[in-house]
């Protein structure tokens, strides 16, 4: 059996550290690269490209939500939502990514009030699924923390690791999750990779949210949007756009259309156990989104393998 490549690493994401709360986010030792967070909400500016909310305010929507909290939420973090429509908090967690140079930037936040116990990371590729306890991550990790959440009795943990982006990008198609128990309740959330035109993208499903993400044994839901074209669970299949894992123009071909994004259309074709999920491209087109790049062979991609992990499956539901 082909050996996981991020096991080679001996690397898993240490979200264990983000207790106890209180504590100030706080780089590690040795020769890092300083990541921006112009705004210092947790969320890096790349990332805030990508969700077209503004790296200079933690608060783009000005709606006293934060940009990071409304991801974790589900809702908009560009559109003001009025006093008390928000939904309530539960134990929640988000992980995205993008390229730094060589390397992949992995960020992680969740919804906690007390704690959050036994993390590991789940890792599939067409090959291979292996889970990784959190403790051997920690020698890439770059920060960890928490803040108090607007919502009264909540903390917002975060942190942020810095892998190399082969391990990726050496696949035709991978997944990462994370799963932890916070305050008692198993949670995960999934992020997928895939190959367009040679350049690595990120699948994505939902606004807001570059991850599918569920708690306990919910189904799956994603808010209505136009990256979303059937569906939404990733247990028969659904829809996403993709999204150059580079948040500079670098990350996708010359070729490629601006203010437009490549939809996908998935289709479950295999459950490949313990999660493990392929999905078939049976459609793919550009669509308009506002300072989105569709990759120029965008419609190249029907018939791709992308694999998944459903995390319905993984959490035993």
């Amino acid at each position: 059996m082909k050996f996981p490549p991020i096991l080679a690493l001996s690397v898993a994401l240490a979200l264990g550290y983000f207790y106890p709360f209180g504590n100030p986010l706080g780089a590690s030792s040795g020769n890092l690269v300083v990541l921006a967070d112009a705004d210092l909400d947790g969320l890096d500016d790349a990332l805030e490209a990508r969700l077209l909310t503004d790296p200079n305010n933690s608060d783009t929507d000005g709606d006293l939500v934060p940009d990071i909290e409304e991801v974790l939420l589900g809702t908009n973090p560009n559109v003001a939502g009025a006093a008390g429509s928000f939904p309530p908090p539960e134990p929640k967690l988000h992980i995205d990514a993008y390229s730094l140079g060589p390397d992949l930037v992995l960020q992680i936040s969740g919804h906690v009030q007390q704690s959050i116990i036994s993390p590991s990371f789940v890792w599939a590729d067409a090959n291979n699924l292996a889970s990784l306890p959190a403790w051997d991550m920690r020698a890439y990790r770059i920060d960890h923390g928490s803040r108090p959440s607007v919502k009264s009795g909540w903390n917002v943990a975060s942190a942020r690791f810095l892998i190399p982006k082969s391990i990726v990008s050496s696949e035709p198609s991978a997944s990462l999750a994370v799963r932890a128990f916070i305050d008692g309740e198993d949670v995960a959330a999934a992020v997928m990779f895939t190959q367009v035109d040679g350049y690595l993208a990120q699948f994505r499903t939902g606004f807001g949210s570059s991850s599918m993400t569920w708690s306990g044994s919910a189904s799956p839901a994603h808010p209505a949007t136009p990256l979303l074209q059937s569906g939404g669970s990733t247990s028969t299949g659904g829809g996403g756009g993709l999204f150059p894992v580079d948040p500079t123009e670098g990350g996708a071909p010359s070729s490629s259309s601006a203010d437009e994004v490549c939809l996908q259309v998935l289709e479950l074709t295999a459950n490949l156990g313990g999660g493990r999920m392929a999905y078939r491209v049976a459609d793919a087109y550009c669509d308009s989104l506002p300072q989105a790049l569709c990759f120029s062979g965008c419609v190249g991609t029907i018939d791709d393998v992308i694999i998944g992990i459903d995390i319905i499956s993984l959490l035993g539901g």
